[in-house]
């Protein structure tokens, strides 16, 4: 199995990069959306082609989530693109699927998904079936990109099982407030639900298998994600590193400096390589991509943080304002760290599988 991206890949990585890279904050609102969606095709990326997308692989989302963690990219992608999309493809709804995936491709509609781990529950959210009408009741927090979706794909207690559905938060019933993210690039809201008339996504007690697999498909685009910040930690530490100047000289050729960018690159590299085994597995259907997702979660989101502290030490005072970035990334690498599960927990699913065989 390669862990190398071919030459398409990395074109598409760099052509990537350089566009989030003109649009930074507070450049990077509808227009750039759109130029995603209609000049790169990346927002139809992972869903099939007879629904207007472009039929890609697990392999391309991670090159795409790279890109998007080194430029601390702000806008719904994981949510609407990756999240909302796969949710319907999993649910094997070709009515909703339909309806709803030649939007998402186009960009034209934004999805985000509730669900355990992927956000966080207040006790728990209730379908009520009654003549024929569903509704939901209950209260989410920290729902990625909650305020700026146009539809909801919401987990919910169904009778004994549990159920996917979509809402839509326009109508009455649903409450959306804006919440303070310790990622100060990325937008989360509190939901809640007041009887909010909803549709069922598949049949009844689908999310069951749904949601494993969702958070499979979150924690491989996370850990992309996640390198993808830890190599501009890198680039921007050696960087400033080679033009700082303490005592009349560059603090890169100071040895405790050199050790951090050393350990900084080791993290990388590894990271690129659970990230691209994780893909592999995934894309081939190999029985090994649930363990192999979980480690590329673990390590990745801990050496994005490892990453992120040594470029804010090495940076000194200045990594602290906001003439840099090396604050915002200390901020996502933490906040990313828990999404989809914390390290610990698939540390503690990893070691629970080892001791089963």
């Amino acid at each position: 199995m390669s862990l190398l991206i071919t030459a398409e890949q990395r074109m598409l990585q760099d052509g990537l990069e350089q566009l989030l890279t003109r649009h930074a904050p507070p450049d990077s609102g509808a227009e750039l959306w759109h130029q995603l969606a209609d000049e790169l095709g990346v927002v139809g990326l992972c869903i099939p082609e007879e629904f207007g997308g472009a039929g890609g692989t697990f392999t391309d989302l991670a090159v795409v989530m790279e890109a998007m963690g080194r430029t601390l990219y702000p806008g719904p992608y994981l949510s609407s693109a990756v999240l909302a999309v796969h949710a319907l493809l999993l649910s094997e709804d070709v009515a909703a699927q339909g309806d709803h995936l030649p939007n998402l491709a186009r960009g034209r509609l934004l999805g985000t998904v509730i669900a355990e781990d992927l956000c966080e529950i207040d006790g728990r959210i209730l379908a009520t079936s009654n003549s024929g009408r569903v509704t939901l009741s209950g209260t989410a927090s920290s729902v990625l990109d909650g305020l700026s979706a146009d539809l909801l794909f919401v987990v919910a207690e169904d009778g004994e099982q549990q159920s996917l559905f979509s809402v839509d938060p326009s109508t009455a019933g649903t409450t959306r407030i804006p919440l303070t993210s310790l990622d100060l690039r990325r937008d989360a809201a509190r939901v809640t639900f007041a009887e909010a008339p909803a549709q069922r996504i598949g049949p009844p007690g689908a999310a069951a298998e749904i949601v494993p697999r969702l958070r499979q498909i979150a924690s491989l685009a996370i850990a992309a994600e996640q390198v993808g910040g830890a190599s501009r930690c890198l680039d921007d530490a050696c960087e400033y590193a080679k033009v700082r100047y303490q005592f009349g000289r560059p603090i890169g050729s100071f040895q405790a400096v050199k050790h951090a960018c050393a350990d900084m690159y080791q993290h990388v590299r590894s990271g690129h390589v659970a990230v691209r085994h994780a893909a592999r597995c995934l894309d081939a259907g190999s029985p090994e991509s649930p363990s192999a997702i979980a480690m590329a979660k673990v390590y990745c989101a801990e050496a994005y943080i490892a990453c992120a502290a040594a470029n804010l030490q090495i940076h000194g005072g200045m990594g602290f304002t906001w003439e840099e970035n090396c604050h915002l990334h200390y901020r996502r690498a933490r906040a990313s760290a828990m999404w989809a599960g914390a390290p610990d927990r698939h540390r503690q699913w990893l070691a629970d599988q080892l001791l089963a065989r």
